[in-house]
C-alpha cells in the first residue's frame, strides 16, 4: 500500500529498495525462537494429543474426526485452575466469569440427558 502511494506520488522514481531503506530505518529483524525449543509447550501439546486419541478411541470415531473433541478439550483446559496463574482458571482471569464446580452437570444415563443439578443451600 505504502509503495503503490509512492509510485503514484512520484510517478515511478522510487524504488522497492529505497522505499524499504526509508521506511524500515533503524527496524531490525529479529528471528524468534521455533516452537519446538519451548519444552512446556510441546509437553503440553503431546497432551492434549493423547486426550484426542483417548476420545476418538472411547467414543469409536475415526481420528480424522478429532476435530468434534476439540471444542470439549478447550472447554475443559479453559476451565482447569493453573498453579501459574495463581490457582485459578483462564476463564475466571480473562472473561471474569466465576469458575462452576464440576458437578454442577450431571449425565443421566437412563434417560440419555445432560441435567443441571440445583444449587445446595449453604
Amino acid at each position: 500500500m505504502v509503495y503503490r502511494y509512492c509510485e503514484l506520488a512520484t510517478r515511478g522514481r522510487i524504488s522497492k529498495l529505497q522505499l524499504r531503506k526509508k521506511f524500515a530505518a533503524g527496524l531490525s529483524h529479529d528471528r524468534s525462537l521455533p516452537p519446538w525449543i519451548n519444552g512446556s509447550i510441546e509437553r503440553a501439546n503431546r497432551d492434549i494429543i493423547q486426550v484426542l486419541r483417548a476420545f476418538c478411541l472411547e467414543y469409536e470415531v475415526d481420528t480424522h474426526d478429532w476435530t468434534f473433541f476439540v471444542p470439549i478439550l478447550q472447554g475443559n483446559l479453559n476451565h482447569t485452575p493453573v498453579p501459574s496463574l495463581g490457582n485459578k482458571a483462564p476463564i475466571e482471569l480473562f472473561c471474569g466469569l466465576p469458575l462452576p464446580s464440576p458437578l454442577d452437570v450431571c449425565m443421566d444415563a437412563e434417560q440419555k440427558k445432560i441435567i443441571a443439578l440445583p444449587e445446595q443451600p449453604e
